[in-house]
């Protein structure tokens, strides 16, 4: 097993300590929770930059660096259960919880239905309201 550096040689920039630590994957409530979960296991893995997160997490077939860079920041989930595992892959969560945290993935695509084709080039075409209300629902 390859040892991470928490810190990837960078100084620690505090975001760790702001967030909330995520619940079981069983108990995640909508998009925002597994959102917010996503960024923390990101940040407890060191924030490592997103072309070493690509990396880990298997190239960038599996998670391209601008699907890591909104996915680390909030503006998307990952667009399928298979990038969803590649991003807790590449930040170390043990691979006994990988399938709970695709379950959790499963539950709130499925109750959300998130847009898996992304923001993309067209997506003006898709959806004509106000862009911050596309991939939100009541449960979410």
């Amino acid at each position: 097993m390859v040892r991470r550096s928490r810190t990837w040689g960078r100084p620690d920039r505090g975001r760790l300590a702001q967030l909330r630590k995520p619940a079981l994957p069983q108990f995640i409530n909508g998009r925002r929770e597994l959102s917010a979960a996503l960024e923390y296991f990101y940040e407890d893995a060191g924030a490592p930059p997103l072309r070493r997160l690509t990396e880990l997490a298997g190239g960038t077939h599996l998670l391209p660096v601008s699907s890591a860079a909104r996915i680390v920041s909030r503006q998307a989930l990952p667009a399928s259960r298979q990038q969803m595992v590649a991003f807790l892959t590449a930040c170390g969560v043990p691979g006994h919880l990988l399938g709970l945290w695709g379950d959790a993935f499963d539950e709130v695509a499925q109750s959300c239905e998130i847009d898996r084709r992304g923001p993309g080039p067209f997506a003006h075409l898709v959806y004509e309201g106000d862009p911050r209300e596309q991939a939100t629902c009541s449960t979410c």
